[in-house]
């Protein structure tokens, strides 16, 4: 069985934005693309390795991006589950830089030490089972802003 259609067009664009961001830079991207990017990272991240991963890679780099990415195609349950995650973080707000974001994930770690784990596996879970349907809100997105081909 192939891709679906709106799997392939996502794919399409991913491909398309990530090339764009690699030849012109991420802060030269459209707002479209720079907010497809930065929800298509958060998904993969998450979905591969949990929150933990995302925060600790550089696709958490995107963190505050995220949140009005995600508000922006609809995903309010999504960037609330964002948030919380985000709440655990030292002073409440992981750094938009990566080496800084995995010194806080470390010391969130030393500081809850199971909890945050327990925590981030419930809010992984959580994220998983939204209510957000990310791939129809991403899909209405693309089209709606002319990322498709």
């Amino acid at each position: 069985m192939g891709i679906s259609e709106d799997d392939a067009i996502l794919c399409s664009v991913c491909d398309r934005v990530s090339a764009r961001a690699e030849e012109v830079g991420f802060e030269n991207l459209t707002r479209p693309e720079q907010v497809f990017d930065a929800i298509w990272w958060l998904e993969a991240e998450v979905n591969n390795g949990g929150f933990d991963q995302y925060m600790f890679n550089s696709a958490g780099d995107r963190c505050e991006l995220v949140l009005d990415a995600l508000a922006e195609v609809g995903a309010h349950a999504t960037a609330e589950i964002c948030r919380e995650m985000y709440a655990m973080m030292p002073d409440g707000r992981p750094s938009t830089d990566r080496f800084t974001r995995q010194d806080q994930l470390e010391l969130a770690h030393s500081t809850m030490g199971e909890e945050f784990g327990e925590r981030c596996t419930a809010l992984d879970h959580r994220f998983y089972d939204t209510e957000d349907d990310l791939r129809t809100l991403m899909v209405a997105y693309v089209h709606a802003n002319n990322l498709v081909a």
